[in-house]
């Protein structure tokens, strides 16, 4: 290509523009043919992948939409064409991927095509995961020089591949560049913040005289039905607020045993949290009638204080999760951690390869941690050793081919956290070294209503005994037998594979408890099977939540497993009745649908 020195010392010899945004398009000249440059046509822009062309004029004027600083400035008119299904402009989703099932629209000036939802995105927002403002674009017009390192243009918050040919959220100051999508759901609202702090959740008792620190030795708060006191003598026990190990500051009740830390006497009695969409209310236990609910960030099963949603009915947060900040620092991470909405649970925490919708990542380095593994406590107590457990965040490579925890005896991932004891070279899970339920308190009584037990394995295989209330309770067998019904002999399925099939006496599509033959397909409800032996009524029962503290327990009379932690015995005597928590539910829930 030859050009004029004249012609070319004001243009560009490449460029990138909106009407041809997959490919940069390179200064050509037409002297050739029309012998002068003084002509409109004499130099066009040309694409040499798709022989697209843009004359000067039009190559060289950005037009006016998107010059402007707000969306609104696009003049959108309806895209009439239904079959219309490249990506959206604005996003980079085709249709129905991103917000409402709605229409495409078409900017008469610049002739980008957006779905409904994106004709009104914020021009500039702000995210959990970065300290400056985010400014949306349609077009990331650079040149291959002067983008970003390849790893640079991968989402920072969910980490897949961001094509530059489309819209985003980008930094003018750094190179950080976010989906549409992963921007809006990690949007900071101005509704994000704490509503209501200290209305009415703690009356001080003002006749009596402060301490030396300046704290009221005695005050009257809502969760409590008594005064509380100040106290300086420390206990081994919990605090009822947020159920973690007792310590100064920190307020009892002389009168029954109840403690409560100065920092949860404090909490406020509402927040607006990131990671619901309601205001949650305090509330001083769960909402059903034994004080327990499951926390809808770590799902951890818990007594004490919880963060309600009044509009959802079954959102919950207990007070460890509910107040952890937006952006931390973890003893296990080099890094600032920022909180991040994961859509559909795709992402995995690294300490512990579970699943999780609400994750704290790091923006410099694939880092995850859900709120369960964020919360863990620095150091733990487990009954059979007697030295304090540290929480650690690396293995010590010794050369092992495996690790094992030395509390179940079970190989645990080298890469996993786990509880430590340098002195005793003794490691543990987490789970075993806090046990399943480190937020339930032993002693508490808990109601149940149900119309069955399962009892697995042999029909009372165990040397138990039980007491004549329990056992006087509706079983299911493991096995049955009526060559009337079938030839061969059922055994009860599992309960915790979920099923989807027709039961073969009635029809009917059956979901979890069943019984199958092991010989042939034929699978049944346990009700069809035990026929009228079964149409009973529910029973109620009291049992104590207890946490097993020595060898030798018992087996659950669901699962047959031995309940080695937080479990549900029945408080009368000698009597062996005992189900694991997650049990006790299980047939709760089946007992009522």
């Amino acid at each position: 290509m030859f050009l004029h020195k004249s012609c070319s010392s004001d243009l560009p010899s490449e460029i990138k523009h909106v009407f041809h945004h997959k490919h940069p398009l390179f200064l050509l000249s037409n002297c050739e043919w029309y012998g002068s440059c003084d002509s409109n046509d004499a130099f066009v822009y040309y694409c040499e992948c798709c022989t697209f062309t843009l004359d000067i004029k039009t190559a060289l004027q950005r037009p006016l939409c998107l010059q402007e600083s707000e969306n609104h400035k696009h003049q959108f008119i309806p895209l009439m064409r239904s079959e219309y299904s490249s990506p959206c402009d604005a996003c980079g989703l085709k249709l129905k991927k991103f917000g409402s099932s709605g229409g495409s629209f078409l900017c008469t000036i610049c002739q980008i095509i957006v779905h409904d939802d994106c004709i009104s995105l914020p021009h500039t927002i702000k995210i959990f995961h970065h300290d400056h403002p985010l400014t949306h674009t349609f077009f990331f017009l650079l040149k291959e020089e002067d983008m970003p390192p390849v790893d640079q243009l991968n989402c920072r918050i969910c980490r897949t591949k961001f094509d530059k040919d489309f819209g985003g959220y980008y930094c003018v100051d750094c190179h950080f560049v976010t989906h549409v999508g992963c921007a809006i759901r990690n949007q900071i609202s101005t509704n994000n913040s704490i509503l209501n702090a200290q209305e009415a959740i703690v009356d001080l008792v003002r006749e009596i005289k402060l301490t030396e620190d300046e704290l009221p030795v005695q005050i009257k708060h809502f969760s409590h039905e008594h005064k509380l006191s100040r106290s300086d003598e420390m206990e081994d026990k919990c605090c009822d607020g947020c159920i973690r190990p007792i310590s100064h500051p920190f307020y009892r009740c002389v009168e029954c045993g109840f403690f409560l830390h100065k920092t949860c006497i404090d909490l406020p009695n509402q927040i607006r949290p990131v990671f619901h969409d309601h205001p949650l209310t305090l509330l001083p236990s769960g909402p059903d009638d034994n004080g327990t609910f499951r926390c809808s960030c770590c799902y951890s099963d818990c007594h004490g204080f919880v963060y309600a949603c009044e509009e959802c009915k079954n959102f919950y947060a207990d007070v460890r999760c509910a107040s952890i900040p937006l952006n931390i620092r973890h003893p296990g991470h080099d890094h600032i951690l920022s909180f991040t909405r994961i859509p559909s649970h795709n992402r995995y925490c690294y300490p512990c390869s579970s699943k999780a919708k609400y994750l704290f990542q790091c923006n410099e380095c694939p880092f995850d941690i859900d709120y369960r593994c964020a919360t863990l406590p620095s150091t733990a107590r487990y009954w059979d050793h007697e030295h304090p457990l540290v929480l650690c965040y690396h293995t010590n490579d010794d050369g092992s081919d495996a690790y094992y925890c030395d509390i179940c005896e079970k190989e645990r991932d080298p890469k996993h956290w786990y509880y430590y004891c340098a002195q005793c070279d003794y490691a543990g899970h987490p789970d075993c070294a806090l046990g399943e339920y480190p937020y339930l308190l032993p002693g508490r009584l808990y109601n149940m209503s149900c119309r069955f037990f399962i009892l697995r394995g042999s029909d009372f295989q165990h040397n138990i005994n039980l007491c004549s209330e329990c056992a006087s309770l509706p079983w299911i067998p493991k096995t049955f037998s009526d060559l009337k019904l079938h030839k061969h002999p059922l055994v009860l399925a599992n309960h915790n594979h979920y099923g989807n099939k027709d039961c073969g006496i009635c029809q009917k599509i059956i979901f979890c408890i069943w019984f199958c033959c092991g010989k042939c397909d034929f699978v049944a409800h346990f009700e069809c099977v035990l026929r009228d032996d079964f149409h009973v009524q529910p029973r109620q029962m009291t049992l104590s939540i207890v946490k097993r503290t020595s060898w030798g327990c018992l087996p659950c009379m669901v699962c047959d497993e031995d309940c080695r932690d937080g479990c549900l015995q029945c408080p009368k005597g000698e009597c062996s009745f005992c189900l694991h928590f997650d049990c006790a539910r299980f047939i709760e829930d089946y007992s009522y649908n």
